[in-house]
């Protein structure tokens, strides 16, 4: 089969179009993701101090403000794309946006875990004291790679 000088260049035209589009969408896509912020943290009762992790692709910040006269400790370092792509494509923001918890087990001496998430102009936070809470099924992947880093980056 011979193929004519105007299908041979019709045909390049098609393909570099379609891997330009693509990458395109690929560069969208990474530029939506680095514009969410994420804060993980956990304030406890009576001198068990708090902790906070702060992501802003490709930062972290790590704050443990200690109570009753232990020693704090504050830690920055980056993620890498490979783990933020990870953890931003388990989190469903709409799935995230409904949920409406707002625990205060810290209120009789016990431990509260909150997340916030900041995409564009849009914010919300929860509050939980059991990761095994029901309304937190929607964005459980999502909720437990960030408790994992948390740990990972941190002291608790």
């Amino acid at each position: 089969m011979v193929y004519s000088p105007h299908s041979i260049k019709m045909f390049v035209f098609t393909l570099i179009s379609a891997v330009f589009f693509f990458s395109c969408s690929q560069v969208k896509n990474s530029a939506e993701s680095e514009d969410i912020v994420l804060h993980i943290g956990s304030t406890c009762g009576w001198c068990a101090g708090t902790d906070s992790l702060y992501i802003s692709y490709p930062k972290l910040h790590y704050e443990y403000k200690a109570g009753c006269g232990e020693k704090g400790l504050v830690k920055d370092s980056t993620i890498s794309k490979e783990d933020w792509n990870g953890l931003v494509a388990t989190l469903d923001m709409a799935a995230f946006n409904k949920i409406t918890l707002n625990t205060c087990a810290v209120c009789a001496d016990g431990c509260d875990t909150w997340i916030s998430v900041r995409k564009g102009n849009a914010y919300h936070k929860i509050t939980f004291d059991d990761i095994d809470h029901e309304q937190l099924n929607p964005v459980r992947k999502f909720v437990e790679r960030l408790i994992a880093l948390k740990k990972k980056t941190g002291v608790r």
